[in-house]
């Protein structure tokens, strides 16, 4: 199976040391998000995994162990945006994590990292100009670093839709997405940047590049062993990721970006992260004898 470390928070950057654990432990405990009563035995053992993809907004926490890594086909998904403190109020200092990235193409190879330009907004102070600016110099900073950024534009959910309109953003309408992605792409390639969007099915109608983000094509080239996996049957229609298994819990994440999807209030992510225990074999609370839970027979279908 393929790991997402995750979609539903960022584990490298606020739970690396639990992970690692876990590593070495050899299995994860993780609740079905709609049932919670509903757990899964998840094995993290290197004859079981056939990949990690790991997703975050800082990968340096996690960098101190990543030789514990050996053995494992894994790529990191770094989202970098040049948002302010107004939408991203617990956001790093971006030329950091520039920084970070130049240090792990140095050390692990540009293969292992995939920049996320995402996700792309608009209104009075984030303009479609000052994107093109910012992408230009991020794409100009990273060229050496990453061989494909990934672009993706706004998603209005049930869970963000408030946060985003007080913020007063939006998602850029038909005729400006377009020239917005074809502009991104010719700066991309300009760098010798390759660029994939997330998603975005009318881009992909006029013969914009799909991006997969679980892309079991680039862990068969990290690991050396071809891997065939069925789109994941639970994201988007739109979506053309690899079938993957994720590890992560909503609402732990505490960055606090008012665009996410998987962080609805705030409070609850902090008070979350304070009952996160590093031992345990779940992310978030601990059962008694969490150890010694079994698998579940199957996955049932639809679910986590």
């Amino acid at each position: 199976m393929i790991v997402s470390v995750s979609r539903r928070t960022d584990i490298p950057a606020l739970y690396a040391e639990w992970f690692f654990n876990r590593l070495q432990k050899g299995h994860v405990h993780t609740k079905n998000p709609f049932n919670r009563k509903q757990v899964r035995n998840v094995s993290l053992a290197e004859e079981d995994v056939d990949g990690f993809v790991f997703w975050t907004r800082n990968p340096k926490p996690f960098w101190e162990n990543i030789d514990r890594l050996r053995g494992y086909a894994y790529y990191f998904q770094v989202t970098l945006t040049p948002y302010g403190k107004d939408l991203e109020p617990a956001s790093v200092d971006k030329d950091a994590i520039v920084e970070t990235l130049k240090k792990m193409a140095r050390d692990i190879g540009k293969a292992r990292i995939i920049w996320r330009y995402d996700p792309v907004l608009l209104n009075d102070k984030y303009t479609e100009n000052w994107h093109y600016e910012r992408f230009e110099a991020f794409a100009n900073a990273l060229k050496e670093s990453v061989d494909e950024v990934v672009v993706s534009f706004l998603n209005t959910y049930r869970k963000n839709k408030k946060a985003l309109e007080k913020a007063n953003v939006q998602t850029p309408k038909a005729a400006t997405k377009l020239r917005m992605a074809k502009t991104f792409a010719r700066i991309a390639g300009q760098q010798g940047i390759r660029i994939g969007f997330c998603g975005e099915g009318e881009l992909h109608a006029e013969g914009l590049p799909k991006a997969q983000c679980v892309d079991e094509e680039r862990l068969s080239k990290l690991s050396g062993k071809p891997l065939v996996y069925k789109k994941d049957p639970n994201q988007r229609a739109d979506c053309t990721c690899a079938k993957s298994v994720d590890i992560g819990v909503y609402d732990t994440c505490t960055f606090g970006c008012r665009y996410c999807y998987a962080t609805v209030n705030q409070e609850r992510a902090s008070q979350n992260r304070k009952r996160h225990q590093k031992a345990s074999s779940f992310l978030l609370g601990r059962l008694e004898g969490d150890e010694t839970i079994t698998p579940l027979p199957r996955k049932p279908k639809g679910l986590f």
